[in-house]
């Protein structure tokens, strides 16, 4: 018989495990989904960017972040991800932000807009209010950060907080220098 502690050290190994052989399993087989409707065609869902499509973003490396307004893990990552277009938008990077409400409030468009301007982000921000590219990311946390390559391939995913510096950030820094000089 199991005692309480071993019952929950295992359960946490076992999803320790299947964590680690998702991320791999996405990152070896999946291909970034369509941009769905109305993203792909409607500005009031964009900030920063006229719509995008897939074929836009094809033939450059991608990094695609989820995030929300309200979450601090995400706030505290901004830092870095900015210093990532900086660094890599003029070689051809394309950062996408996916703007998914983890609270009703954070629907709200013009909120999001004020926070993108407050927070310094450049980059495009794609609203999903209806999670329907999180649903298609199969996403589950924020935040997220995916390496997609110049084929639309989802190489790698990265999830939690990330700052400059870092063993995380410098392992997709690296990544994306390497796709950025394999154009």
């Amino acid at each position: 018989m199991q005692t309480p502690s071993n019952f929950l050290l295992r359960g946490s190994l076992i999803g320790l495990l299947m964590l680690i052989c998702a991320q791999g399993a996405v990152a070896a087989t999946a291909v970034l989904p369509d941009i769905p409707y109305p993203y792909q065609d409607q500005q009031e869902f964009w900030v920063n960017s006229e719509p995008l499509s897939n074929a836009q973003l094809r033939g450059k490396p991608l990094l695609v972040m989820f995030w929300t307004q309200g979450c601090y893990n995400c706030r505290a990552s901004l830092e870095w991800i900015n210093t990532v277009h900086h660094r890599f938008h003029e070689q051809g990077l394309q950062i996408l932000g996916v703007h998914t409400p983890e609270f009703p409030y954070e629907k709200n468009s013009q909120l999001v807009r004020d926070k993108t301007a407050e927070f310094g982000i450049e980059f495009p921000v794609m609203m999903d209010n209806d999670f329907i590219f999180w649903k298609g990311m199969r996403n589950r946390w924020w935040p997220t950060f995916y390496v997609v390559d110049q084929r639309g391939r989802i190489l790698d995913a990265y999830i939690g907080e990330t700052h400059r510096a870092t063993e995380k950030s410098a392992h997709i820094e690296n990544q994306l220098a390497r796709l950025l000089a394999n154009q």
